[in-house]
């Protein structure tokens, strides 16, 4: 009788980590968060020859000329570092402090931005030798969480009775308290290799676990950042999957 083979189910959770490499070296590995998808692909490029001696053209030779990795990955975390590697961006972070007659010119019926975003103690005050100060919601409204004005029209201003008014192309200073907070500009930094490594568990084998590294990848750019959207956003993620000096590629390990 043959051998009866036994069936090993799979189905994966686990932790996803990326280290970067410096001089092929992980420099420890980071949890980028809930990852709901992770999966890799390969891919081989051939050359084929077809006899020419018997009238059929039958294949007389198939040789690999290629051999391709990939690792795709979903990220449910919208961390600074995971969107500094998904956007290839720069990170800077900016310290909670004061900042103090920051120049803005009015726009009547329009948003004017500030230079950051959860503000607080705002005041707005003419650009003149004695400068003149604004009235909150009778000059101007503050969005204090995005850190904007929204300097009203004339007939506004007029309307809740404001002392003074702001006309169009006014120069003005803002001075404001602002929080912690980080700038990630997008291409704003160098392509980076890292190692990728998964610690997983089968639980369709008991919690058995599972062990993926890939020594190199390469990320790519995100292809879409879903600003708006009635879900909760991801991060897709993709990465070439770099052949090591010896023509590794990735491991896996299990029991």
């Amino acid at each position: 009788m043959p051998r009866e083979v036994t069936t090993e189910y799979y189905s994966g959770q686990g932790i996803v980590y990326l280290a970067e490499l410096l001089n092929g070296v992980p420099q420890g590995f980071v949890d980028v968060g809930n990852c709901p998808d992770l999966k890799t692909s390969l891919e081989v490029s051939t050359f084929e020859k077809k006899e020419s001696r018997t009238g059929s053209r039958l294949l007389a030779l198939r040789q690999t000329t290629e051999k391709k990795a990939t690792i795709a990955f979903t990220l449910d975390s919208f961390h600074k570092e995971n969107l500094q590697k998904a956007l290839f961006g720069s990170l800077t972070s900016v310290a909670t402090g004061t900042v103090t007659d920051t120049p803005v010119t009015a726009r009547l019926g329009k948003v004017v931005p500030l230079p950051d975003i959860k503000v607080s103690t705002v005041v707005v005050k003419s650009d003149d030798a004695t400068p003149i100060t604004y009235e909150v919601d009778k000059n101007y409204t503050v969005n204090t969480e995005t850190g904007s004005l929204y300097i009203m029209t004339a007939a506004e201003q007029t309307a809740a009775g404001a002392t003074n008014s702001i006309a169009e192309a006014d120069g003005l200073e803002v001075s404001y308290t602002r929080a912690d907070q980080v700038n990630i500009e997008a291409f704003g930094a160098a392509e980076k290799e890292y190692a990728l490594r998964f610690e997983g568990l089968n639980t369709a084998d008991a919690n058995e676990p599972v062990l993926l590294t890939a020594h190199r990848v390469r990320l790519s750019p995100l292809k879409t950042l879903a600003l708006i959207s009635d879900e909760t956003g991801t991060l897709d993620m993709e990465a070439p999957v770099l052949a090591t000096a010896t023509g590794l590629f990735f491991t896996i390990r299990k029991l």
